[in-house]
């Protein structure tokens, strides 16, 4: 954003040296020195002309050894959230991400690229779960781990209906073992067939291979063991074992599955506070936010 122009939101406007400056461009130029850090405010969605914008302000600039990026977003693309990712990991030695608010999905594929997370008192990730179109429903989507949920339940329904009607036979009947597998077998055949015959396999085979993009970007993310902050368990952690797109991944789970995890210092805290709901709640495309500091070459 050029100095001189209009910003696109109102944080806290205090004077300083007489003239009107933003108190998240004082923070955010005071971390950017104290740290030798490239410090990027990105607010919106993870999407690949997000991700160009942020890779056009970055190129050119007198890079900092360091990045600090404060990240808020409700998600969005995996391949845009991958590249991000990689460009900061392979521009900058060392990759803090601020998490100040909402974080989720793409934005937690983001996170598994940083070396530090910071987390504040509304910090939360998400699950690295892939949203897909919902078949004839036109602009909704669902989790792709749904499908693939709903068929490990009929597997295990099946199991149990043919335990239940095998044992149930065998005990009050008396008839051979064979005779009440044979049995057993039929009526759960019958009872789920017509279930079965509702998936489709290519669906089925989209989903899989749909929800393998995170998992393979989120290892890629954490090839060098030894700057990588969590451990390949951990990612297909976020990737199969939670039941929800929104799950709240909090502070003290954070903490379980990433190494190097804080809570902001003061400054930090300062430069989310004068940022105010932009540093919590994601906005839209059209309002979205990304800016770099020092303001050396302003150009979104």
């Amino acid at each position: 954003m050029p100095a001189n122009s209009t910003p696109r939101y109102t944080p806290d406007s205090p004077e300083k040296d007489g003239e009107n400056t933003p108190e998240y461009v004082v923070q955010a130029t005071e971390i950017s020195e104290k740290r030798d850090a490239d410090v990027i405010l990105f607010n919106g969605p993870v999407s690949r002309p997000n991700a160009f914008k942020l890779i056009r302000a970055c190129h050119g600039r007198i890079k900092r050894k360091n990045v600090f990026l404060l990240l808020t977003t409700l998600g969005g693309d995996p391949h845009a959230a991958y590249v991000i990712a990689r460009h900061l990991q392979a521009n900058h030695e060392r990759f803090t991400l601020f998490v100040s608010g909402l974080c989720k999905s793409a934005g937690t594929l983001i996170a598994l690229g940083a070396h530090e997370l910071i987390i504040s008192n509304y910090g939360e990730l998400g699950p690295l779960d892939v949203q897909l179109s919902k078949k004839d429903e036109l602009g909704e989507t669902q989790s792709g781990l749904v499908g693939l949920d709903a068929l490990t339940q009929l597997q295990r329904l099946a199991f149990d209906s043919f335990e239940e009607f095998f044992l149930t036979m065998k005990i009050r009947s008396g008839l051979t073992a064979q005779t009440c597998a044979k049995i057993a077998t039929d009526l759960t055949s019958g009872l789920f067939t017509p279930i079965y015959g509702q998936i489709d396999p290519l669906h089925l085979g989209e989903t899989g291979r749909a929800m393998s993009i995170a998992w393979n970007y989120g290892l890629r993310l954490i090839r060098d063991e030894k700057k990588r902050n969590i451990s390949p368990n951990d990612v297909t952690r976020l990737v199969n074992d939670y039941p929800s797109h929104a799950f709240v991944i909090d502070m003290a789970e954070i903490q379980e599955l990433f190494k190097n995890v804080r809570e902001p210092n003061t400054a930090e805290q300062g430069l989310a506070d004068s940022l105010g709901d932009l540093a919590v709640i994601p906005t839209d495309s059209r309002n979205a936010l990304i800016e770099i500091f020092p303001r050396e070459n302003e150009n979104i």
